[in-house]
């Protein structure tokens, strides 16, 4: 397209907006609803020319209207620069081509197919730019460009049409998608452009593959694969080839690898050094120069600026990209920390995931995987290694399955070269379950595809040298069923490859293990030994599973077994392994039970899982040292009147079950079930559950301190969540705590101390705080983190004051409640009044609340306002000192916060000069209108104080009391009093509020989660109208719409209208209204509605046309939506079910047509089971009646939830009144055949199944059974 381009200073970027216009008097009876498109945004290349300069436009864009047959239509073009104007858009020019009969003669061809060869479609033709409103015989018609565009057209088949071409072989370009097949001489196959979310089998060259779709960064993703994955659930890694079944037990196959290796590993590694202010990076200006580059190799012989990739050597390939190693103590980016590059050498020895204040250097390694080319390898492609990295996966290849393919997957371990690597692994496993102890090896010992089936396999990898333990694997396979669309089954295998025994550390500290291996003889045999960090796991592989495993270990902190002895954690065949075990920790002679949970999967060479956990963990998540003991609380009916129950609250600890002591910062362990028989300890329901009993509580106080606090029971912390603590230091001053008790695990508590409440000082200076009624002071310095309070004593208020240097202290506030008020200083010397901001808000992760110290602002919550002609009113708190009145002149306004957040949150309000005694009180956090109370000689105040809302800020407006405004008859005067005695409400005359809104057409389009359109709704001359204000409360809500119209917009759908409405006679204004009156109440129980009406013409009735593709879809749509997200915030009001009254409620009777075609190759499998069959021959039905009937009823009074159960079962009354009618729309003589062909095929199928087979013996056995058991029983009865 050519362009005159303006040099205005603004930017070119160029789109169009197409839209085709159909001509209204087209003779289609199915209405075509205009569609557009716009093409993406593109920039000119400039050219000069002449004086001006001209740009060119280069779009390169494909688009598809549907056009009818008959009648006129044209497309509408109109080009933008979206950058003009300062980006605000104008529009340059447009243009509109004819199409249609007699018009401009557009090219044909084929199919879409053909659209995108550009040798068939050169039909590009010029139109003119112009104005809109210009036409082309204006005089003086100035030149906007020109554009360029090729048009074309292409015949959609028909349903009949495509049948018949199909049934007559007859050759067809099928608009389906797209074609796939294995190379280029075919035979292709074709694919429907519609791609649901799932794993769908195909069939190609008669043997099936795997189409899986994803969705990934907003597009569809179609992956051909064969139906055998290959994962890698462990934390090694691993060698694995296909080969024949004729060369597993060849000695050149086994050994062909051993004199060299075939795969190989190259690396290269990142650094970066840490800078204080910039971060993480190598291009500061205080990198070192004797530092290595970005990239290095491992040992730093070499650097580089940029990434370097190592040459391959002659006879090598690669095999895979670069990826980062993440196989070693690394963290979760491969990084690992350490002060300096020389301390960060590969392979590491120690764990670096975690960085220190030390560590300034890091580094991590990229690898990538070679592969050697020999003539031996490529004259057998099965056998190529390929290396299995932990968490990665491979796909088999798609003939491996077949009956006719012999080969086998062998796997062993990844060693690096020049280590001799492993033996290919054997498969070793036992036919019985858990209860047989005989070992029964496989005879032929290979996993051999074609053969493969659900099962769990132990493989033995044997070392080809003495100094190595022999390597076990756990092989698993396992498939999901698919079905073709002929309902045969296949199956999509998963073989996974674990390590057969995992032990996972669920305890707050690292452990030492040692795995032992019991011998026939009784001895102990060291099979493998590591350290566990805390929540991580060990996958053991030099075990065998078939022998006893035993187990010892040793915790962080001085904890050992307590016998010394290994125990017994493992064993398949007597199942006597031990369910928990003893610790010792000789430091605090403390004993700790810990527990071991255990998943072992269907069998006993399932890959097994051994978890250590502990009930309960003590973190303390603040700086300041801490000490606990387990104590036996007293139960709350025991009553006292000790001066320590005064002191320490209402309960008090019995008895010292466990004395832990001063601790660091390392969460300590607990086992409170072990303390059941100890004193009046209640027993637990079981003992192996860390379900606390209500008597065993947690004690705590500061280090070196003898007083603790009250014991917190287990049991009330576990119903709380959160309990409060005190923890007395040594000179009996406390710090308040919180106990909040977290899931750690789904076996573990965590029992946070952190503090109650953190102090902040934004102020810039220092401020100080005490206790009221208490001397000692503490310093809170701006440049402090956050930190508690220390109260000085127990038995004074806790209440604070506030002091800055050259201030006096401030009058005493609470922190207890959330919110913010403002502290008055006033100055020593003179009559200066500084303003402190506090702001009490829940706080972070480290404490619970958080109180925040700033200068005030003139931005508050509230805002008063004096609106008296000659009236000054003072103001102040509710309960405040007598210097608190604050004094505010007429026809001005203040800001307001709360003095002290422990009052009642009342304004007490004067006249200035008046009884103090004599104020007024009111709730500013109400929206009200506060009028004077009358009585019998006129009204008692002369204010009127009204409470409005204007954004966040409630502002409270006092004004004076006019006479002239109020009703002077003495009866309104009684009625007011009357009201009076009932809490007054705000009267004001009703002000009518009209909202109306108009829209000749409105398009509504369905998208569902793939994403793609599946449903359009269309509205013609909707009206929405609400109003307000009518008098007596009356709100009036209508919705009125001349026409509507609901789409299927599923591709070759026979379908396309889903919901359309049928008019007969004359035509009305509207084809459905809908009014609704409202009338306010001043209960929350009752809701009142004078009027409901819900009305369509008399003579009409709405067409329903269903295609069965469409209602899986919506369904699966309904199923990904989330409603958590549509919903607020939660709330802890109380539901109410209201008492819902209508006084009239007329609803016309409404009809329906349905139609319904069934597709039972789109429905899902096993949707409707057996009934599927039947449903497909009877489902189909053409403009079967169905009726709601008319409805019209007075005085309606019930509850909401009553309410509407009783309109649902009047709906489903007036459906199931109607089977005749519902069955006269089914052909059921034309479909009897058919039904009984289809019910014939789904009961050959269930004689086939041996699922059903089993469930059908069982049921007559146990039909057997019970004829048995009753004819004992009536022998016994005689």
């Amino acid at each position: 397209m050519g362009l005159p381009i303006a040099d205005d200073g603004n930017g070119h970027n160029f789109f169009c907006a197409l839209r085709l216009v159909v001509d209204s008097q087209a003779t289609d009876h199915q209405k075509l609803f205009p569609q557009s498109a716009r093409t993406k945004c593109v920039k000119p290349l400039i050219s000069e020319k002449h004086v001006f300069e001209e740009g060119i436009a280069k779009w390169n864009e494909l688009f598809i209207f549907e056009v009818p047959r008959k009648g006129l239509a044209k497309l509408e073009i109109e080009v933008t620069n979206l950058a003009a104007k300062a980006g605000k858009g104008e529009v340059v020019g447009a243009s509109y081509i004819s199409i249609g009969q007699g018009t401009n003669m557009l090219k044909k061809v084929a199919s879409v197919r053909m659209l995108h060869a550009s040798s068939d479609v050169q039909n590009i033709v010029s139109y003119p730019l112009r104005k809109r409103g210009q036409l082309s015989t204006d005089e003086g018609v100035q030149d906007y460009g020109c554009l360029l565009a090729s048009t074309t057209y292409f015949e959609r088949k028909t349903i009949a049409n495509f049948q018949r071409d199909i049934e007559s072989g007859k050759k067809i370009f099928r608009d389906m998608g797209f074609f796939v097949a294995f190379g280029p001489e075919g035979p292709w196959e074709s694919f429907r452009s519609f791609l649901p979310l799932s794993i769908v089998p195909k069939k190609m060259k008669e043997s099936f593959i795997a189409m899986e779709v994803t969705m990934k960064n907003g597009k569809k993703h179609a992956i051909f694969r064969g139906f055998a994955i290959v994962i890698n659930d462990s934390d090694a890694k691993f060698d694995m080839c296909l080969c024949p079944l004729s060369m597993v037990h060849s000695h050149t196959f086994l050994t062909s690898e051993a004199g060299h290796q075939t795969v190989a590993e190259e690396e290269v590694f990142e650094n970066q050094r840490y800078q204080p202010i910039s971060g993480w990076g190598n291009k500061w200006p205080g990198f070192r120069g004797n530092d290595p580059a970005h990239w290095s190799t491992g040992d730093f012989s070499y650097s580089s600026k940029e990434f370097f990739e190592p040459s391959l050597p002659p006879g090598w390939q690669w095999k895979s990209t670069w990826a980062i190693d993440k196989s070693q103590f690394v963290d979760s980016d491969g990084w690992a920390y350490g002060p300096d590059y020389q301390s960060l050498k590969w392979p590491l020895t120690t764990k670096l995931s975690i960085r220190s204040p030390n560590d300034f250097a890091r580094r991590r390694r990229w690898v990538r995987m070679k592969q050697r080319l020999n003539t031996e390898s490529s004259n057998r492609p099965n056998n190529e290694i390929t290396v299995l990295s932990p968490g990665s996966s491979t796909i088999l290849p798609w003939r491996c399955m077949e009956k006719d393919s012999d080969l086998c997957l062998q796997v062993r371990p990844y060693v690096e070269f020049p280590e001799t690597p492993y033996s290919w692994g054997h498969t070793v496993f036992m036919n019985s379950g858990y209860a047989s102890g005989n070992d029964q090896s496989i005879s032929d010992p290979v996993l051999k595809l074609n053969q493969i089936e659900k099962k769990d396999m132990l493989l033995n990898c044997n070392p080809n040298t003495g100094n190595k333990q022999s390597f076990w694997l756990s092989i698993g396979t396992d498939a999901s069923v698919l079905h073709t669309e002929l309902n045969t089954p296949v199956y999509d295998w998963k073989i996974s490859i674990n390590a057969p025994l995992k032990l996972e550390n669920r305890l707050p500290c690292p452990a030492e293990f040692t795995i032992w291996e019991r011998t026939k003889e009784g001895s102990n045999v060291d099979r493998q030994h590591g350290i566990i960090s805390s929540r991580g796991n060990a996958h053991i592989y030099s075990a065998n599973l078939q022998k006893p495993i035993y187990l010892t270990l040793f915790l962080q902190g001085g904890w050992s077994l307590e016998k010394q002895d290994p125990i017994l954690i493992l064993d398949q065949l007597s199942l006597g392994h031990v369910s928990s075990f003893w610790m010792y920790q000789q430091q605090s002679n403390r004993k700790l039970r810990v527990n071991i949970e255990r998943d072992m999967g269907g069998t006993n060479t399932a890959p097994n899982t051994i978890r250590f956990f502990v009930p309960y963990w003590i973190s303390n998540d603040w700086s300041l040292s801490l000490a606990y003991r387990m104590v036996e609380v007293e139960p709350l009916e025991n009553p006292t009147n000790s001066n320590e129950r005064k002191i320490f609250g209402p309960r008090k600890n019995v008895q010292v079950l466990d004395d832990i002591g001063n601790s660091s910062q390392t969460p300590i362990m607990l086992s409170p079930q072990d303390y059941v028989g100890r004193g009046n300890v209640l027993s637990f329901p079981s003992r192996g559950e860390g379900y606390p009993s209500r008597r065993v509580g947690i004690s705590v106080a500061t280090r070196h301190s003898e007083h603790y606090s009250p014991g917190i029971s287990l049991l009330e912390l576990e119903n709380k969540e959160r309990v409060d603590v005190k923890a007395f230091t040594s000179n009996g001053s406390y710090y308040k705590l919180s106990a909040v008790l977290n899931m750690t695990s789904e076996r573990t508590k965590v029992i946070h101390f952190q503090p109650q409440c953190v102090f902040i000082n934004r102020v810039g200076i220092s401020i100080s705080l005490r206790q009221c009624d208490v001397q000692s002071e503490d310093w809170f310095h701006f440049t402090d983190p956050p930190k508690p309070f220390q109260w000085r004593s127990i038995n004074k208020v806790e209440l604070l004051k506030l002091r800055l240097d050259g201030y006096k202290w401030s009058a005493p506030f609470s922190i207890a409640s959330e919110g913010i008020m403002c502290v008055s200083l006033k100055n020593d010397i003179g009559c200066d009044q500084m303003d402190i901001r506090v702001e009490v808000r829940s706080g972070t992760k480290s404490s619970r609340y958080e109180v925040v110290f700033c200068h005030a602002s003139f931005s508050s919550p509230y805002r008063i306002e004096n609106r008296s002609i000659y009236l000054p009113i003072r103001f102040r708190q509710v309960d405040g000192l007598s210097d608190s009145w604050r004094s505010l002149s007429h026809n001005s306004a203040a800001s307001f916060s709360w003095e002290d957040l422990g009052r009642k949150r009342l304004l007490e309000v004067l006249v200035d000069g008046t009884d103090p005694l004599k104020s007024e009180k009111y709730n500013i956090d109400e929206i009200f209108d506060h009028q004077p109370i009358h009585a019998t000689g006129g009204p008692v105040r002369a204010l009127r104080v009204t409470v409005v809302k204007e954004e966040k800020t409630n502002v409270v407006k006092i004004s004076d009391w006019m006479p002239d405004n109020e009703p002077r008859s003495d009866k309104s005067l009684a009625k007011l009093s009357r009201n009076n005695s009932q809490k007054q409400q705000p009267t004001s005359a009703d002000s009518e509020f009209h909202v109306i809104l108009e829209l000749p057409e409105l398009g509504l389009s369905i998208i569902d989660h793939t994403p793609e359109e599946i449903l359009y709704l269309s509205v013609q001359n909707l009206l929405i109208s609400h109003s307000s204000g009518l008098g007596s409360g009356i709100s009036r809500f209508k919705i009125r719409m001349h026409g509507i119209q609901a789409d299927n917009q599923l591709p070759l759908t026979p379908m396309p209208v889903l919901f359309r409405p049928q008019r007969l006679g004359e035509q009305l204004d509207y084809i459905l209204k809908l009014s609704v009156t409202t009338q306010t109440s001043r209960s929350l129980d009752l809701c009142n509605y004078p009027y409901i009406g819900f009305h369509v013409p008399e003579n009409s009735a709405f067409f329903v046309n269903i295609h069965e593709p469409i209602i899986w879809r919506i369904h699966e749509m309904i199923q990904q939506i989330n409603p958590s997200r549509l919903r607020g915030t939660q709330t802890t009001a109380v539901s109410v079910d209201p008492i819902v009254q209508i006084g009239v409620l007329n609803i016309s009777e409404i009809r329906f047509k349905v139609s319904m075609t069934m597709s039972p190759t789109q429905r899902p499998r096993g949707v409707l089971g057996f009934w599927s069959s039947l449903m497909t021959a009877l489902g189909n039905t053409e403009n079967m009646p169905v009726r709601v009937n008319q409805r019209f009823h007075e005085e309606i009074c019930m509850r909401q939830s009553a309410l509407v159960s009783t309109a649902i079962a009047n709906v489903n009354k007036d459906l199931l009144n109607q089977p005749l009618q519902l069955l006269s729309g089914v052909d059921i003589l034309g479909n009897a055949s058919s039904a009984l062909g289809h019910m014939s095929k789904g009961v050959a199928a269930l004689s086939m199944d041996k699922k059903f087979i089993q469930n059908r013996q069982k049921q007559v056995v146990g039909h057997h059974d019970h004829d048995l058991d009753a004819r004992f029983r009536d022998r016994s009865l005689e």
